[in-house]
């Protein structure tokens, strides 16, 4: 059989039906940060250069060797465990 070889890596995963409610049981009403919030610093910025990823505020992300799935209402986001990942 043949070896896996894993390696480090950030992940963000977003459940988006059950992601308010999250929020909430976590944080309860006096969160700092809401779903709107973070809807608004995913948003397109003005038009980036050629071969330049940019998401939202973060930037430009091209070399963060990022990976994206998505499945049902489920997003998975993985990086390089860098600064800009």
């Amino acid at each position: 059989m043949p070896m896996v070889n894993y390696e480090e890596r950030f992940v963000a995963f977003v459940d988006i039906l059950g992601f308010e409610d999250l929020i909430d049981r976590s944080v309860g009403s006096n969160r700092s940060v809401t779903p709107v919030q973070i809807k608004e610093a995913l948003l397109t910025p003005d038009p980036a250069e050629r071969d330049m990823i940019v998401l939202g505020r973060i930037g430009d992300i091209s070399d963060s060797g990022h990976r994206m799935v998505a499945f049902s209402d489920s997003v998975v986001i993985t990086t390089n465990p860098t600064e800009q990942g």
